[in-house]
C-alpha cells in the first residue's frame, strides 16, 4: 500500500497522509482523540489531545513536524523514532519558550529557555531537561556565567567559580571553597536585593556556605 490514505482508530484516534509499504512515511496529520466517558454519547466528542503535523517513516513520527497539545503548548522542530529529537521550539501554556537541542524527548544540548513573566533568560547546555553550565540574565541585565546546581522558581544554586556582572558594570566571582545559594524573598527590602532577580521573586537575598 502506497500514496494517500485516511485512517481512523476504535478509540477515535484518526490520520490523514501519505503511506509507504503500508506505513505511514511521508507527510500527514495524525489527531489523538481524548478518551470518552463512560455515559458520553458518541455526538458529544472532545477536542483531540494533541495533533500532529509532519513527517513520518515507517510509521512514526520522524523529520520536521509540529504538535499541538490541548493544553496550550506547541511544539515545531525535529522529531526521530516518535519522539522530539535534534532542534525544535516548545512553546509553553504560560508564554514560556524553549528553542535547541532535544534527546530522546527531553532538553539535552545547547538550548535557551525564556521566561514571559520576567524576560529572564538562561542559555546554556541542558542534560535531562536542566540546565547544567551557562549563563542567566535576570529582567534587570544583571547576567551570571557558569555552572548550575539546580533550578527551580523559588531558588537558584550557583556552582563554584561562577561569575556575576550587575547591569552597573560591577564584577563578582564566588570563590572556589565557596558556594551562593540564593532564597526567596516575598518583600523586596533593600538589605535583601542582590544581583539575580528569579522569574516570580519579588527579590532574593544571599548567604555564602561552606562546601
Amino acid at each position: 500500500m502506497a500514496g494517500r490514505g485516511d485512517a481512523k482508530w476504535l478509540k477515535g484516534d484518526t490520520y490523514a497522509g501519505d503511506y509507504e509499504a503500508g506505513k505511514r512515511s511521508g507527510f500527514g496529520t495524525y489527531s489523538y482523540a481524548a478518551p470518552k466517558g463512560e455515559e458520553e454519547e458518541e455526538a458529544e466528542a472532545k477536542p483531540p489531545l494533541a495533533v500532529y503535523d509532519g513527517q513520518y517513516k515507517d510509521g512514526v513520527k520522524s523529520g520536521v513536524g509540529k504538535m499541538t497539545y490541548a493544553s496550550g503548548e506547541v511544539y515545531h522542530g525535529s522529531w526521530k523514532g516518535g519522539v522530539r529529537e535534534g532542534q525544535g521550539t516548545m512553546y509553553y501554556a504560560n508564554g514560556d519558550l524553549y528553542t535547541g537541542q532535544w534527546v530522546a524527548g527531553r532538553k539535552q544540548g545547547v538550548g535557551t529557555y525564556v521566561f514571559k513573566a520576567s524576560g529572564a533568560r538562561c542559555t546554556g547546555t541542558f542534560y535531562n531537561n536542566k540546565v547544567v553550565d551557562g549563563g542567566f540574565v535576570d529582567t534587570f541585565g544583571n547576567a551570571y556565567t557558569g555552572r548550575f546546581r539546580g533550578v527551580s522558581e523559588a531558588r537558584v544554586d550557583y556552582d563554584l567559580e561562577g561569575k556575576f556582572e550587575l547591569a552597573s558594570g560591577a564584577k563578582a566571582s564566588v570563590p572556589a571553597e565557596k558556594r551562593l545559594v540564593l532564597y526567596a524573598s516575598n518583600t523586596p527590602h533593600p538589605q535583601d536585593s542582590v544581583a539575580m532577580m528569579l522569574p516570580s521573586v519579588v527579590a532574593i537575598r544571599w548567604s555564602r556556605v561552606r562546601v
